[in-house]
């Protein structure tokens, strides 16, 4: 019986073609899996992308939130001056001048003005810090009204910078 099978498929010559069919099967299963790691890759590669845009997100976001917590606090320090609670405020130049270099080191993408900005408020957080700690002991050589003139200049660049941070982001996708 055995025999007979195997003449059958020999006369017929149907080995040749399940030889071609599986090549054909091959060919097209082949073609499938390509496909679908094509597919894949393409996903794989457009959740990347969307992971970076968030990324950048979340960093925009930190970078509109610290200054204007900066922006506040500067505005907190004017009204320190006016009341001259001069022992609190090295403090809090220090603290200000921290969150700015951070701010500056973080965002290396910004404009050259507003680095400028950035590096202005610094320097004169720490010229007025050095003032206030020379004249801890003889409070009446200290200025407020000059102090908040320097503050409010700060202000006004940083929130022009703020603004331009806003409207690029706004501009996003």
């Amino acid at each position: 019986m055995y025999g007979q099978i195997l003449t059958f498929i020999a006369e017929q010559r149907l080995g040749d073609l399940a030889s071609i069919a599986g090549v054909f099967i091959s060919v097209i299963g082949f073609i499938v899996t390509f496909i679908g790691v094509r597919r894949s890759r393409t996903a794989a590669e457009m959740a990347a992308q969307a992971s970076i845009q968030t990324r950048n997100n979340i960093k925009l976001f930190e970078t509109v939130s610290s200054f204007s917590s900066v922006i506040s606090s500067l505005e907190e320090v004017k009204r320190i001056h006016r009341t001259e609670h001069w022992l609190i405020l090295p403090d809090k130049y220090s603290e200000l001048r921290k969150v700015l270099v951070g701010l500056r080191a973080a965002n290396q993408h910004l404009s050259e003005e507003g680095k400028s900005a950035i590096q202005s408020t610094i320097s004169n957080l720490l010229d007025i810090e050095s003032k206030v700690e020379r004249g801890l002991k003889t409070t009446a050589s200290l200025d407020s009204v000059k102090f908040n003139k320097i503050v409010s200049g700060d202000i006004d660049r940083l929130t022009a910078m703020l603004e331009e941070i806003k409207l690029k982001w706004g501009d996003l996708p």
